[in-house]
């Protein structure tokens, strides 16, 4: 029996340890091309309320919840039943993996007959002294790791290249001489990508809904930081510019998800941020609370 135990803890540490490594892994070009480390404000001035919104906002991205519905489970989020009989609150499907299912039942307020997890029966259910507000930014990561010489486009994809109105002026035709593109999949969608660069620094997309032929770009390309996509609703965040990896990575950014009630401003407040991973792109968790 002793021996039994002491495999089981080495197959914890094991699955924990290719976990962990998975989300650094995931996480690694998002935090060093772009300004998305940890912001913390007046946690100094406050440590209670730090500690127990660090501890909260773990518990949801480690657990995966439970009820006791039935059989009981950790599909808390599932009907109407397992929502009554929540015994721990979790929206995690894996070491910082968040489940869609479980993120979409948290609800500020519910309003007639709609189901959901509302944020009085969070409070309730995680028993915390504090209120809280989380936003959900989702930051899904592009690779656009090949390249090629404008006017020499690849015939594998079978890349068309933005039409040129005036030599002098139009950003593709001014633009360096390399182009990256990449391609990837969201919501079911997929959407390939040109990324140019202006002395060296990659700043400029450009966007196509399920085939290569970019001579027809909207009026709005290219995208610059900050500027929303028009074919997918989504923002442009940053663009890769490390040493020797240029042009290589591109980050969205949308918001799916506030919950908790509006932020009392004249209160102690504190701030940070979380990350963890939603359906194999990064989530930035930005939690306030006071």
């Amino acid at each position: 029996m002793r021996k039994q135990e002491k495999t089981s803890k080495g197959q914890i540490n094991i699955e924990f340890l290719a976990a962990a490594g998975l989300f650094l892994i995931a996480m690694a070009g998002l935090i060093t091309s772009s300004n998305v480390l940890p912001q913390y404000s007046s946690s100094a001035e406050n440590m209670d309320l730090y500690l127990e919104a660090k501890t909260l906002t773990e518990q949801l991205i480690n657990e995966k919840g439970r009820h006791s519905f039935g059989d009981g489970g950790n599909n808390w989020e599932e009907n109407s039943s397992t929502l009554k009989n929540i015994e721990a609150i979790g929206i995690a499907s894996d070491y910082h993996v968040i489940e869609r299912s479980k993120l979409d039942e948290l609800q500020t307020v519910t309003v007639g007959g709609n189901t959901g997890l509302n944020y009085s029966e969070f409070k309730n259910k995680t028993q915390v002294e504090n209120q809280y507000r989380f936003k959900f930014v989702w930051l899904p990561t592009v690779q656009t790791n090949y390249s090629f010489q404008k006017t020499q486009p690849p015939s594998n994809p079978n890349i068309t290249e933005p039409e040129i109105t005036d030599p002098d002026t139009d950003p593709y035709a001014t633009a360096d001489n390399s182009v990256h593109y990449g391609s990837v999949d969201l919501n079911g969608l997929t959407y390939n990508m040109l990324v140019t660069s202006q002395e060296g620094v990659y700043d400029s997309l450009y966007v196509q809904q399920g085939d290569w032929d970019f001579s027809n770009s909207n009026s709005d390309e290219p995208y610059k930081p900050g500027d929303k996509i028009n074919e997918n609703d989504f923002y442009v965040e940053s663009f890769q510019n490390r040493r020797n990896d240029r042009g290589s990575l591109v980050i969205f950014r949308r918001k799916i998800k506030d919950f908790g009630p509006t932020v009392n401003t004249d209160t102690q407040v504190t701030t940070f941020d979380r990350f963890a991973i939603l359906e194999g792109e990064p989530v930035r968790i930005e939690v306030t609370a006071w």
